[in-house]
């Protein structure tokens, strides 16, 4: 698929244990932890998702979530696919930057973020961080990205 668009596919390995473990402690079922396997495409253009979408559909069961944006600024596109085994895995489609963004600094933030509690003022700035981050990843990209989540 990578070939046919022409962009790379980042495999980012499986989900770590803890990570796993994590999720189920919180309440999810085994079954409904659909990003255990996971991976995604940096694209160039909104169209270029449709076109990884479109591919994608040709060899799997495919579940567009389609993009996205959580209130901390960062957004991409998810799609869920089945393999032949029945396992579903995940399939993150990013903008220009965001994955960079996310990968040098933003993941970690999400995480610190996480941990604590709602609404502490510690939270309210590790939110504030994650948007300035990400903002700032969107506000470079051009018209057809931000046409996604803003009007004009």
């Amino acid at each position: 698929v990578a070939d046919k668009i022409g962009t790379k596919f980042v495999d980012q390995g499986p989900k770590t244990l803890s990570s796993l473990e994590r999720k189920i402690g919180a309440g999810r079922s085994p079954e409904a932890i659909t990003d255990a396997v996971r991976g995604g495409f940096g694209v160039k253009t909104p169209e270029e998702g449709d076109r990884i979408v479109e591919a994608l559909s040709k060899h799997l069961e495919v579940a567009d979530e389609g993009w996205a944006k959580l209130d901390t600024g960062y957004f991409d596109r998810k799609v869920m696919v089945r393999f032949k085994d029945g396992q579903v895995g995940e399939v993150q489609i990013w903008p220009p930057g965001m994955l960079e963004a996310k990968n040098t600094g933003g993941h970690d933030l999400y995480d610190a973020f996480k941990a604590e509690q709602p609404d502490t003022p510690k939270q309210v700035e590790l939110r504030n961080k994650m948007v300035a981050l990400y903002n700032g990843v969107e506000d470079k990209l051009g018209p057809e990205w931000k046409s996604l989540f803003r009007d004009g």
